[in-house]
């Protein structure tokens, strides 16, 4: 995507509502900034909002973290996993509480779909080791965070979207190019820019449909971002492919995302069952 179409998107989203960064984010970002942030003053923060506060032990102390004991307050929680996965965390949730209410995407459906891509997404992380499981979690909720903002701004929206999603086309996105003179990957892009999150999920989100952006031999762009869209990958086609009839985009940079993994055939049906198993095992706690 060219700098001159990304500015053309933004004016045109001039008038898109986009969530606002929460407060309760932009301290903590604030205090990261800092040579020594207060670890007093933003478990203090976090306390104030009581729903945070159980959300954030809630996930904490779930199974897909695995932690031997039960983690009771925020400083405990940071000592473990540090201060950048809580904030990316925190983002998640905030994310999550602020779209539970949106246009014509069916959001129970839409959020069962992210979690599960974004806990195979850490799951792939953590097992391949090349990426952070906190980063990669929170590109799998983020990615497509523009469907839910842009189904509030149009009512067609779904169904050009679903016929998108069926059809064998040049770009993925060219559907909602076509029809909105946008599309979610920039809308994703604007919104955690927003948000101030890292530079690599703000690119990843951006290009995660461009395939010439993944595969490129001669890539120029954010090598971790580049990362972390090759993991939502694998992750996306697992987490769907009972459900997807159409696998068009999958086909087009599955042997680039082997090759670049190093990945056998053999290793990634192995993987891939893997994962399969880990959702079952998950569903059944």
């Amino acid at each position: 995507m060219s700098n001159l179409s990304l500015a053309l998107a933004e004016d045109f989203l001039s008038n898109v509502k986009l969530p606002p960064q929460p407060e309760v984010l932009l301290f903590i970002q604030n205090e990261l900034s800092k040579e020594e942030p207060d670890i007093a003053c933003i478990s203090e923060n976090i306390v104030k909002d009581g729903a945070l506060f159980s959300s954030i032990l809630r996930l904490i102390n779930s199974p897909f973290f695995g932690m031997r004991s039960e983690i009771k307050s925020i400083p405990h929680a940071i000592s473990l996993i540090g201060l950048e996965n809580l904030t990316t965390n925190i983002a998640c949730i905030k994310f999550r509480n602020q779209m539970n209410e949106s246009g014509n995407v069916s959001m129970p459906r839409y959020w069962d779909n992210a979690t599960d891509v974004a806990e195979l997404c850490s799951y792939l992380a953590k097992e391949l080791g090349i990426a952070s499981p906190a980063e990669t979690y929170a590109l799998g909720l983020f990615k497509d965070a523009g469907i839910p903002i842009l189904a509030q701004k149009y009512e067609d929206y779904k169904g050009i979207l679903s016929q998108q999603n069926k059809t064998e086309l040049k770009n993925h996105t060219d559907l909602e190019d076509q029809y909105f003179n946008t599309n979610h990957c920039i809308v994703g892009y604007l919104m955690t820019k927003k948000w101030g999150m890292n530079k690599a999920l703000r690119e990843a989100c951006l290009y995660h449909h461009d395939v010439e952006y993944m595969i490129n031999e001669e890539f120029r762009g954010d090598e971790e971002s580049r990362k972390l869209i090759l993991i939502s990958k694998i992750a996306s086609y697992v987490a769907n492919d009972k459900r997807d009839e159409n696998h068009y985009e999958w086909l087009k940079i599955k042997d680039f995302i082997l090759y670049y993994l190093g990945l056998s055939e053999p290793d990634f049906f192995e993987l891939s069952e893997n994962m399969r198993d880990f959702l079952s095992e998950r569903d059944s706690i």
